[in-house]
């Protein structure tokens, strides 16, 4: 195997393990926001999912008609979990992200200067 195609290889590899990040971390958000939405009869906390699409773009949602007024009505006192608990997981799971992603990056990184300098 000649460098560049070895180089290809660890850039598909990277590739499958970005997307594995981005989905345990769609995982983290999800397991998140479901410690803190509001449960009343726990339907919407039931319909939280995760959807990845041909391109792997991961989306976390509820598919409860009324999520997004639970979600955004920031009037209502809920007796358990809050407003925002989508918002605030993904807020509170950025970072871990980020630095995954980065990490991964940085070790795919290392690896092309390796082949580089052969």
């Amino acid at each position: 195997m000649t460098p560049q195609q070895s180089l290809q290889k660890y850039l598909r590899l990277s590739i499958v393990a970005v997307d594995a990040i981005n989905l345990k971390i769609a995982q983290d958000i999800l397991d998140d926001s479901n410690a803190l939405v509001p449960v009343d009869s726990g339907n919407l906390q039931r319909s939280g999912e995760i959807y990845v699409d041909n391109q792997n773009k991961v989306q976390v949602y509820y598919t409860e008609d009324y999520a997004i007024y639970v979600h955004e009505d920031l009037s209502t006192n809920h007796p358990n979990g809050e407003a925002k608990f989508l918002e605030k997981s993904i807020n509170k799971n950025k970072k871990k992200l980020e630095k995954a992603i980065a990490a991964e990056l940085k070790r795919i990184s290392k690896i092309w200067i390796m082949y580089v300098m052969i």
